[in-house]
């Protein structure tokens, strides 16, 4: 008793010296108000009021959670300011909602599946509509977007089975990705000038909309924007710089398409399945597929257009981009304007109805997997000034049975004709010291192969070549021997039968007379057979003169050519056979 009397006699002194601590306050601490907006529900109608935006939920939080299927009316009064996040997310029995002018915003999934919704008025205060306010939506048929809006979020109106038509005001400056995806009744959208950018997949798999014109102020379409739209021609206005990839693809009933030469930047497969572009040529051509390109052709332009089967490149262009042709599948002939210095990575690959291709003589450098897969490609001349190849260049090229290499080329790179089954012969000009790794894997049909003394010869650069029986070597047999040929992955080329030095070849006086002619002996050791060579003469700039078919017999034949123009200039001549190492580049300078 003593004790508790004590206690209690102590406890205001207790009290005092707590009221005398520094109190600290806590910043993350702000206590809420009273909520400003209440709901309520009478029958199937749900009111909202109040001052003040509405809370955002994140779904089963909402407080009508489990009333939801039973709500097929909302009011919301004047003064609630915004639609909060969810907030009648899966009313899916909703088929009417009244929304106050005093409203600004409609939170992200704010109507979300509210697939009994069939027309909705969004007030001229609403400055946003968030990510997916109205998707899935299905019975919406028709929408008013108010001038107030200025940005329209991802997934607004996607999955809006039954929307037809939308017109977006002024005020918005972007599309939202997936905004329209997969309203497939859409016939018709209006897009304002203050458009800029067309968002990814903002109108993908809206099959039903057949016409749409994209405004002068849009820069960029968004990849997926338009897939699978029942789009018959689009004009793109010069002020796009990009377009994404697959941006058009699977527009099937597609059969006209304009692109400025404002575009730079082309994804892959932007056209893919548009089967109603079957020409490509520069504007004003009259072809399907029309570009202002002039002076180059960018990356992806045609990728995967694989029915087109003709293409015309203007004369001024220098430079075929990455992918540019890659996957046209319906091209069969293609030719290549004077002037072009650089083929690009993938420019042709899988063009797999190429039967012939002309490449002028102005291409230095032909990149990695320019033909690859190109199953039909029967011949093929590399120019004389082409100093590059890339790798895979010609891999999978199974009908290809002659290719002509340059003596400008100085390596056969790794695969660069891997696969090549219908090659049956090839001559690697002396200016080769290099035959990179798998360069003739696969080629199952070749039987005779020209090797310049001294190139290297890589790993599996002839494997699975069983029916190559000849190996034509330009040096001696010692000089074979410093080869180091990988026996495994080579079996075919060191069963071979290896023929040295079989064909001296001499140019006789005078080497050259201008007007007059040139002389050349070829000499045939004993017992070889005979043969065959094609002599070609060019002028001082490169270009074709003549071309003359000699047989070559057993010891020393002798062939003179003689210009056929008075006054002719014979810069450069090369007698071209399988079985002549030496000559591919024999060049004889001008006296």
């Amino acid at each position: 008793m003593l004790g508790e009397k004590r206690l209690l006699s102590l406890l205001p002194a207790l009290l005092l010296c707590l009221t005398l601590l520094p109190v600290t306050a806590r910043a993350d601490i702000t206590p809420y108000p009273p909520e400003s907006v209440t709901w309520s529900l009478n029958g199937n109608t749900l009111n909202i009021s109040g001052t003040g935006d509405m809370k955002n939920y994140s779904g089963s939080d909402i407080p009508w959670y489990d009333q939801r299927s039973a709500i097929k009316s909302v009011v919301v009064q004047y003064g609630v300011t915004s639609i909060g996040d969810y907030a009648f997310y899966g009313c899916s029995a909703l088929t009417g909602v009244t929304i106050p002018s005093s409203v600004t915003s409609i939170g992200d999934w704010g109507f979300f599946y509210c697939s009994g919704l069939t027309s909705v008025t969004i007030p001229n205060s609403v400055t946003s509509i968030g990510d997916h306010a109205f998707s899935y939506c299905s019975k919406l048929t028709s929408v008013t977007i108010p001038n107030s809006v200025t940005s329209i979020g991802d997934h607004a109106f996607s999955y809006c089975s039954g929307l037809t038509s939308v017109t977006i005001p002024n005020s918005v400056t972007s599309i939202g990705s997936y905004a329209f995806s997969c309203c497939g009744k859409l016939t018709s959208v209006t897009i304002p000038n203050s458009v800029t950018s067309i968002g990814d997949h903002a109108f993908f798999g809206c099959n039903g909309l057949t016409s749409v014109t994209i405004p002068n102020s849009v820069t960029s379409i968004g990849i997926y924007a338009f897939y699978g739209c029942g789009l018959t021609s689009v004009t793109i206005p010069n002020s796009v710089t990009n377009i994404g990839g697959w941006a058009f693809d699977n527009c099937s009933k597609l059969s006209s398409v304009t692109i400025p030469a404002s575009v730079t930047s082309i994804g892959s497969f932007a056209f893919f399945g548009c089967n109603g572009l079957k020409s490509a040529g520069p504007l004003g051509s009259g072809s399907d597929y029309q570009f202002g390109w002039t002076d180059y052709i960018p990356a992806d332009a045609f990728y995967g257009c694989s029915t087109l089967t003709s293409v015309t490149i203007p004369d001024g262009v220098t430079s075929i981009g990455m992918n540019a042709f890659r996957g046209c599948s319906g091209i069969i002939n293609m030719t290549i304007p004077d002037g072009v210095t650089d083929i690009g990575n993938y420019a042709f690959c899988d063009c797999s109805s190429l039967v012939s291709v002309t490449i002028p003589d102005s291409v230095t450098r032909i990149r990695s997997y320019v033909f690859d897969g190109c199953s039909a490609l029967i011949s093929l001349t590399i120019p004389r000034r082409v100093t590059s190849l890339g790798v895979n260049v010609f891999s999978g090229c199974s009908s290809l049975a002659s290719v002509s290499l340059p003596c400008s080329v100085t390596q056969i790179p790794s695969a660069a004709f891997k696969n090549c089954s219908s090659l049956t012969s090839v001559t690697i000009p002396s200016s080769v010291t290099v035959i990179g790794i798998n360069a003739f894997s696969g080629c199952s049909g070749l039987t005779s192969v020209m090797i310049p003394s001294g190139a290297s010869i890589g790993k599996s650069a002839f494997s699975g070549c069983g029916t190559l029986h000849d190996v034509w070597f330009g040096g001696t047999s010692t000089d074979w021997r410093k080869i180091m040929i990988d026996s495994e992955d080579n079996v075919a080329l060191t069963n071979a039968t290896i023929h040295y030095n079989s064909v001296t070849t001499n140019v006789l006086e005078p080497l050259v007379r201008s007007g007059k002619g040139v002389a050349v002996s070829v000499n045939l050791k004993p017992g070889e057979r005979l043969m065959t060579a094609v002599c070609t003469v060019y002028d001082v700039d490169g270009r074709f003169l003549d071309a003359e078919t000699i047989d070559l017999n057993e010891g020393t034949n002798r062939f003179f050519y003689t210009p056929r123009v008075a006054g002719a200039k014979i810069a450069v001549f090369a007698v071209n056979s399988r079985y002549l190492p030496l000559l591919p580049c024999q060049k004889l300078a001008l006296q």
